[in-house]
């Protein structure tokens, strides 16, 4: 028998479980063992399905980012467009240099994160200014596209704590499960201490390929 260890993930862990349980329940001597297996299996299939789930919704979340930052980029780049071409091109024109004291498409390349927000909404300050008249219908595209950005990042920050929590639940149920599967190979030698071969029988053989395959840890599902 291999005891699991830390470096078997979640799919390793499950199916050693199965296996296990399935091979205990068909002796009656090992079937309150099987019980408890399977009671263990279904406590870390649930763990893991909670984690998935939670990190499904975290993943959705940053791909919303995404989609709100690109129409954050492209209102402020409108914006930068119209002013070029009332200062007739010239970057080093005051009322460019005002509104963009830095260049948009550097300032703009982060995928939110405070920098860039603090950009936009000094663009947003500065467009208030006299001279900017003609510029005023881009501010508001501007506001509801950097508020939208905001939320979505807010809530996907709720959903990473859910996702964190989740996972270490899950990480918590798996080094119970370790436990409880290196520790039934003692329990079974006492139940049938004459035949050790049985025993060997119950328990999953684990490749190199098995060991490998899977994460430790759900934090890391790559």
């Amino acid at each position: 028998m291999e005891a699991l260890r830390e470096t078997h993930g979640v799919d390793v862990v499950l199916g050693s479980l199965r296996i296990l349980a399935i091979r205990s329940g068909s002796r009656p001597e090992s079937q309150p063992l099987s019980r408890e297996i399977s009671a263990l299996y279904a406590r870390v299939a649930e763990k893991r399905d909670v984690w998935e789930a939670a990190r499904d919704e975290r993943m959705a979340a940053t791909a919303e980012i995404g989609y709100r930052d690109a129409l954050v980029d492209g209102s402020v780049m409108t914006l930068s467009r119209q002013c070029l071409a009332l200062v007739n091109g010239k970057t080093d024109d005051p009322r460019y240099r005002t509104l963009f004291p830095s260049a948009p498409s550097d300032r703009l390349k982060p995928i939110g994160g405070a920098d860039q927000e603090n950009y936009v909404r000094g663009v947003l300050l500065a467009l208030d200014g006299a001279g900017y008249e003609a510029l005023a219908p881009f501010k508001a595209p501007i506001e509801e596209a950097s508020d939208n950005l905001a939320a979505a990042i807010v809530r996907r920050n709720k959903l990473q704590v859910a996702e964190d929590v989740a996972a270490n639940a899950l990480v918590i149920e798996l080094g119970l499960a370790r436990d409880a599967y290196n520790q039934a190979w003692h329990q079974l030698n006492v139940v049938f201490p004459k035949d050790k071969a049985l025993v060997e029988s119950f328990f999953r053989a684990l490749t190199t390929r098995d060991k490998g395959r899977d994460p430790a840890t759900p934090v890391n599902p790559a």
